[in-house]
Order: C-alpha cells, then sequence, then structure tokens
C-alpha cells in the first residue's frame, strides 16, 4: 500500500489558507519515474488536479513511492513558500500543516 502525505496550508490563527497550492517531488528521482508526485484535492483551481472525497482544501498524494524523500513545497498568493522533506514506509499516511507567513 502506498503512503500518503496529507498536506494543509494555514495561517498563524489556524485559519486554512485559501487557494494555497501543493508541489510534491522526490528529491532524488528514479530513471523511469517522473521527479513530481501526483497530488489531488485541494482549492486551488489547478486543472489536473482532482478534488478529494473530502473536499476541504487539502492536498493528497497519489501512488507515492515507500521509503522514497520527496520534497514538499506549498506556495499561495501573498505568503512566503514553505517546504519539508518527508521519506515514509509502506502504509504510512502523514497529515503535514504549514503555517505560512504573509509576506
Amino acid at each position: 500500500m502506498a503512503p500518503i502525505i496529507v498536506v494543509n496550508a494555514t495561517t498563524k490563527d489556524g485559519q486554512q489558507v485559501k487557494g494555497f497550492k501543493a508541489i510534491v517531488e522526490y528529491t532524488e528521482p528514479c530513471p523511469d519515474q517522473e521527479r513530481k508526485v501526483h497530488v489531488m484535492g485541494g482549492g486551488g483551481g489547478k486543472s489536473e488536479a482532482i478534488q478529494d472525497e473530502q473536499n476541504d482544501g487539502r492536498y493528497r498524494t497519489s501512488q507515492l513511492l515507500p521509503d522514497r524523500e520527496v520534497n514538499v513545497t506549498v506556495n499561495a498568493d501573498g505568503f512566503a513558500t514553505a517546504s519539508r522533506k518527508l521519506q515514509l514506509p509502506e502504509g504510512k499516511t502523514e497529515e503535514v500543516t504549514f503555517v505560512l507567513e504573509p509576506k
């Protein structure tokens, strides 16, 4: 079972940042794999993103390879970009919330 990363972005007071975008990329891609990981959900209107069943504005990875390091980057208009590296074993689900600072 593929590991899953659920990504959210909030302000310091805990309000979700509207329209934030999440990008998940392998830090060292395999020759036969793309660098980017497909993410679903979000409220930012990405044309290639599919709304997940929760429809809560968060992003969720799809088909993430286990035990491979990824860099998760979050950005939104008016906020500084934030990123974090993660590596998850098979079957693990990790919820990551970034607290974004205004520019």
